[in-house]
């Protein structure tokens, strides 16, 4: 394990190529940009945590090599919008988490290429609409993107994440209407809060068969 926390502003340390499973921890660092050339070079790194940094971009190749990527912390840092580039050859993520950001617009295409993902967190951002772009994750099983300025999720737009068991919309203060949660019949655990929904619809429970958890309260 590889862990460099906490550490003050100044050189970034060099690594040597390493072609064995390692993890690495850089959190808390005052980072601009990844180390690409390092990251290019271990194509084994599992965990990978990148977060509480001053990271404002992610260079397309960064991630390149790095087939065997499972789970992404890109946390608390100062994207602006999603790096899509730098995705492409992440075939095997699983789980990140881009909480905490300044994302404010996410484009269809964004997660085509993250075909192995279960769990994303998009929570406090900047986000104005719904990111429809998770219609591409099959696998995924917990989403949250609560904290957001979302002021509408439009029809069936869960349509492609039959295995979402949980989801967490918190503080949706612009939402007026209960979502439409066609295709989520694995749906276990719901929570929003902060809303201004006056009712659910009738068919709640008969779309959502597994829901064993239903936590909705109204902004007063």
């Amino acid at each position: 394990m590889l862990q460099i926390s906490g550490g003050p502003e100044g050189p970034e340390p060099c690594f040597t190529p390493i072609n064995q499973h390692i993890e690495v921890f850089l959190q808390r660092r005052i980072l601009c940009l990844c180390f690409a050339l390092f990251f290019c070079s271990c194509f084994a790194l599992f965990p990978r945590r990148l977060d509480a940094n001053h990271i404002s971009s992610v260079p397309p190749s960064c991630f390149s090599g790095l087939y065997s990527l499972r789970h992404l912390w890109l946390d608390d840092n100062a994207l602006t919008e999603i790096p899509v580039q730098a995705f492409r050859s992440l075939s095997a993520l699983q789980a990140m988490t881009l909480a905490l950001n300044k994302i404010h617009h996410i484009p269809d295409y964004a997660f085509r290429n993250l075909s192995s993902l279960v769990v994303l967190d998009l929570n406090y951002n900047n986000l104005d609409e719904f990111p429809t772009a998770i219609r591409t994750l099959s696998n995924l099983k917990e989403l949250g993107f609560h904290s957001n300025n979302i002021k509408s999720i439009p029809e069936k737009a869960f349509e492609g994440n039959p295995s979402l068991i949980t989801m967490t919309l918190n503080g949706a203060s612009q939402i007026t209407e209960f979502p439409d949660l066609t295709g989520t019949a694995s749906l276990e655990s719901l929570t929003l809060t902060g809303a201004q929904i006056s009712s659910l619809p009738q068919t709640v429970c008969d779309q959502l068969p597994n829901l064993q958890v239903l936590c909705v309260s109204v902004k007063q």
